[in-house]
């Protein structure tokens, strides 16, 4: 019996008898989409990554309770000769940083520190006019190898330059070093554009004549993401240059080719209008909204038009033949839709606000694709071709003939089922292998998969990463929070920081944890007699610390009003906070090595395990968190996302089945292709040496949507045959033939559209274009030569 839902006659009747009022009411609704897009805004904080925990929010504390004084920008100087330490690099290196302290357009964003600019040519300098009362320029080859001998001694400095260092009796050699400028971040969080300073270093540097070294700087992520978005734009126009191409192929009319193109961007305008009204945030995933919507959007179109043109064929009038499509494809459309929509609409689940707000944006644009494409579409088809019938019956009966050529897969395809023992035994075995795989694949999250690798931040992170792992760019904090004027806090910060001195990723330099927190200023103004004799402060124990609880704020008023020694007060807010008059929070930023890799886990079971004085105390809440740690809260958020969107996404397609196709049978043979598109994936990501990251998790779900329509297709053309009379192999035959030939020109346009991105810039665009076009080739290959087996195995009993 064949599959009918009364409301798609419903809207069949409704489009083919009022099709203007349809066009009309669309394009209203487009033009009131485009006042809600000023609403859009895209964001590039780590915390629109974040998962709402106490470690993130720690974080924020961090952030908006205790701001940088200072903002780092890194200069990365290679040696061309492979030794950053001779003389002629040194000089390069040093002319490098007078320039950029002398530039008036980089002076006026420096903090108020001598050391403002820095580098080891500039120390190495200082040292020989002291020791020596020479220069770099003028001294002598035993007095500067006396001189970096003795800098390098000191492992802040020796941090300077890269862990390549070589020391022997020959001199000492490493290839690359680092000069750090250190500008004014509150003063730049005030400008509309906070990548002025560093512009205007790499502008300083670019004008500096260099014959012995090379150059690049750590770019702001605004840099990576401005590159991302003219990247994706490139890469959109060709996919629509690409989807041009194959709409001809597939309807062979410029006129069905020309109206698929205008629902194009109707269909990016709802998607977007819409998302701006429901206030959606767009993140660099955003980025692949456009291609996704059209690539799957697109398919719509031809799955509808090569419908209408079949009808046409037979001799339909454009009423009739449009008013046939909707009710026998427009089924299988909306259910492709609503599985497609579910697969993204399952991240609204995710910890992840990124994510969730991508879901949310894709899901509108998939339903959009099915109204613009599915309805819109033939609505104007419609109109056309009730101007012209005799005309289009002559252009419809010349193409079919180019269209017969699209048919000759089908025996070739019909040979690979009559052996479904060869089949299901091949499917097995590869399925294994795949399972195998996707045990492998592990999980990351990287800056530098949103930055282009033909950056210069993707190189200098890159550098950054390999060649200097103490150089103070990681670092922890630990939050505290609560009554900190009393003693017992700051004695349990003191052992807090003790407790590091065993820990695996935290610097240590002469015994001690390289750890910044408000102690060792307490303990600067107990070593000043004249300074404590002065506050009337006591320390009776000698430990440092003021006595009672009343002299800590008193202190803590001194440090936090006027500072100490080089110590600004400025510099005291960076650990210390006030609230009315209250100390109410202090941080400890503790200096990590490069953790990259590493095992993130145990340095945050290590970091929990320092402050266990501080728990100890009640009414004190201490937390610790950084970049690394959030980074390992993204990654965990992210494969429970993936878990739970394939779970949710599993199920709501397979309810969907059931209400559509009314058959349990039927719902689970059209799931068991999808499913095993799913595992296949996984285990080529293992192949291709992908781990699971922000983009790839999307592809597990997304696979189970996406792919489910191809089975859905065939499902439902199979059983509207079988209702027709005609037997298993016959329905397999013009299934294969009719809805096999529509999805090969569907396949081909997403798979294209997706491809394109194989030659992006960046990384993630890349992961996400070959993933999604396999997946799209794996869903159609699952479809028309595994499915028709498994079609037949479960129709078997009714054979007539």
């Amino acid at each position: 019996m064949a599959v009918k839902i009364k409301t798609t006659e419903k809207i069949a009747d409704i489009l083919t008898n009022h099709p203007k009022t349809i066009v009309s009411l669309i394009l209203l609704i487009t033009i009131l989409s485009t006042f809600p897009l000023m609403n859009l805004t895209m964001e590039t904080e780590m915390r629109d990554f974040s998962p709402d925990n106490e470690v993130v929010r720690a974080n924020d504390t961090i952030d908006s309770d205790f701001p940088d004084q200072a903002r780092r920008i890194f200069t990365i100087v290679e040696a061309e000769n492979g030794n950053i330490l001779s003389r002629e690099c040194l000089l390069e290196m040093l002319e490098i940083e007078r320039n950029i302290r002398a530039n008036e357009d980089v002076q006026k964003y420096l903090i108020n520190d001598q050391n403002n600019v820095m580098s080891i040519a500039d120390i190495i300098d200082q040292a020989l006019n002291f020791k020596f009362g020479t220069t770099l320029e003028n001294a002598s080859r035993s007095q500067l190898d006396e001189v970096i001998g003795q800098t390098l001694q000191i492992p802040e400095l020796r941090a300077m330059v890269s862990n390549d260092l070589n020391i022997s009796e020959n001199g000492h050699e490493a290839s690359i070093a680092i000069i750090v400028t250190q500008l004014n971040n509150t003063l730049l969080n005030t400008l509309p554009d906070d990548d002025v300073g560093l512009l205007a270093i790499m502008d300083t540097v670019s004008r500096t004549e260099l014959e012995h070294t090379e150059v690049s700087h750590l770019a702001g992520f605004n840099v990576g993401m401005e590159d991302g978005m003219m990247d994706a734009m490139k890469l959109l126009l060709i996919s629509i240059l690409l989807v041009i191409i194959i709409l001809y192929l597939s309807l062979r009319r410029i006129g069905d080719v020309l109206l698929s193109l205008i629902g194009i961007p109707i269909t990016f305008i709802w998607m977007f209008g819409i998302g701006g009204a429901m206030g959606l945030k767009m993140t660099m995933l955003s980025f692949f909204g456009p291609i996704l919507v059209l690539a799957l959007g697109i398919a719509y179109a031809i799955h509808s038009l090569l419908r209408y043109k079949e009808e046409r064929e037979k001799g339909a009038v454009p009423k009739d033949a449009i008013n046939q499509s909707i009710i026998h494809i427009g089924v299988a459309i909306f259910l492709a839709t609503a599985t497609t929509a579910a697969a993204f609409f399952s991240n609204i689940i995710s910890p992840i606000p990124a994510i969730r707000d991508f879901g949310l944006m894709l899901g509108i644009g998939i339903f959009s694709a099915f109204v613009i494409m599915g309805i819109f579409i033939p609505a104007l088809r419609l109109l056309l071709d009730s101007k012209g019938d005799q005309k289009e019956k002559k252009m419809t009966k010349v193409n079919m003939k180019k269209g017969d050529k699209e048919h000759r897969f089908v025996p070739f395809i019909l040979k690979i089922t009559a052996k479904p023992s060869i089949v299901l035994v091949t499917v097995f075995l590869i399925t294994i292998v795949s399972v195998a795989g996707a045990l492998q694949v592990e999980t990351s999250f990287s800056p530098t998969d949103f930055i282009s690798e033909d950056s210069s931040s993707f190189y200098t992170i890159g550098l950054m990463q390999e060649y200097f792992p103490q150089s103070g760019t990681e670092k922890a904090a630990i939050l505290v929070e609560g009554n900190i004027t009393e003693p017992e806090v700051l004695q349990a910060m003191e052992r807090t920081v003790d407790n590091m001195k065993d820990d695996e990723y935290v610097i240590i330099i002469n015994a001690t944890p390289m750890v910044t927190c408000i102690v060792p200023y307490l303990n600067e103004v107990m070593q000043d007699p004249t300074l404590r004799e002065e506050l009337k402060v006591n320390d009776e124990n000698n430990d440092l610390l003021p006595d009672t609880r009343e002299d800590v704020i008193i202190v803590y008023d001194h440090l936090y009003e006027e500072g100490i020694g080089n110590t600004t007060a400025t510099d005291i807010r960076h650990v210390l906070h006030r609230t009315e008059g209250d100390y109410d929070k202090t941080v400890l930023y503790v200096d990590l090595q490069k953790t990259y890799g590493a095992d993130t886990e145990k340095l945050m079971e290590e970091m929990k395990n320092d402050i266990k004085p501080l728990d100890q105390i009640q009414g004190i809440d201490s937390v610790p968190t950084g970049e690394e740690f959030i980074v390992h809260i993204i990654s965990i958020a992210m494969i429970n996302t993936m878990f739970s969107s394939i779970g949710i996404c599993l199920v709501v397609c397979f309810i969907i089945l059931l209400l559509v196709f009314r058959s349990f049978k039927f719902g689970i043979v059209t799931m068991i292709p999808v499913c095993l598109v799913t595992i296949w994936i996984l285990g080529t990501m293992s192949a291709l040496g992908y781990s699971f990251n922000l983009i790839t998790i999307m592809i597990s779900a997304l696979t189970i949507g996406v792919g489910v329509d191809y089975s859905i297709h065939i499902t439902h053309r199979y059983r509207e045959e079988r209702a027709n009379g005609k037997r298993l192999k016959e329905a397999i035959e013009k299934t294969l033939s009719s809805t096999g030939t529509a999805l090969m020109g569907a396949t081909a346009t997403t798979a294209l559209g997706f491809s394109v991105l194989a030659f992006a810039s960046f990384k993630m665009f890349v992961m996400f274009g070959i993933l999604t076009a396999l997946m799209v080739i794996y869903s159609f290959i699952a479809a028309v030569f595994i499915l028709p087996v498994l079609l037949m195995f479960v129709d078997r009993k009714n054979k007539g």
